[in-house]
């Protein structure tokens, strides 16, 4: 099993790329998902992603990596179970995002194309304000450090604002993370490998990831002001 990308508190005790991502929104590998939510093996032309499709790395972005699977929920209870998970112990954690003003998210999963065995995950939430999504970055950056037991190694992410790059080195697994905030998204781009993996991803490959979707948001229209939500 490979190690988390990053703990995510707020969905699960942490988000592991051996098990589809099973948090953040992941689809989790599961043909059932509930209500106001969607998955798809669609590469992302056709994501179905509630507005956010650009929000997330697209093709060519990640190197070593080719999308493979995208899920996305607009309710925090759905967001939360998305993959067909039981919803015991996510309501308390819907009733927080749903204060925060959480309006939909979207994850999608990454496989390697070259001799790694790695996973990847790029992955959005879009709150009414940008206040809110950065108090959703202070919040999972403290909760990972927690929880992290020492192994959390910050890093800075040049060229992006509002941003915080961390890796998560443990026993058997690494992994290299950026989350940052544009407007009223939050995102969270990761990598995990197992130890001893013969071409394992970088840290810069995942900076660069970041610093490209960044300057393609940028290069197109400020994300300052919402889209509406279908």
């Amino acid at each position: 099993m490979i190690a988390p990308i990053a703990a995510r508190i707020s969905i699960l005790s942490a988000l592991l790329v051996a098990a589809l991502v099973a948090g953040c929104g992941s689809s989790g590998g599961s043909d059932s998902t509930p209500a106001s939510s969607t998955t798809s093996t669609a590469k992302p032309k056709g994501k179905p992603a509630f507005g956010l499709g650009p929000h997330l790395i697209a093709p060519g972005e990640l190197q070593g990596f080719a999308p493979s699977k995208v899920g996305a929920a607009k309710k925090p209870l759905a967001w939360l179970t998305l993959g067909g998970l039981a919803p015991e112990g996510y309501r308390k954690e819907a009733r927080r995002l749903k204060n925060l003003g959480f309006v939909a998210g979207a994850n999608e999963q990454f496989d390697p194309t070259g001799e790694s065995a790695a996973q990847a995950v790029s992955v959005v939430e879009r709150f009414k304000t940008e206040a809110a999504a950065k108090t959703e970055l202070a919040t999972q950056v403290e909760k990972t450090r927690a929880t992290s037991k020492g192994s959390f190694v910050p890093f800075k992410v040049p060229g992006v604002p509002n941003s915080r790059g961390f890796d998560l080195p443990g026993p058997k697994s690494d992994g290299h993370n950026v989350v940052f905030v544009d407007g009223p998204y939050y995102h969270l781009v990761g990598t995990g490998f197992r130890k001893g993996d013969k071409s394992p991803p970088s840290r810069e490959v995942v900076i660069a990831a970041v610093q490209a979707m960044y300057k393609r948001l940028h290069g197109k229209s400020s994300t300052s002001q919402p889209a509406p939500v279908p």
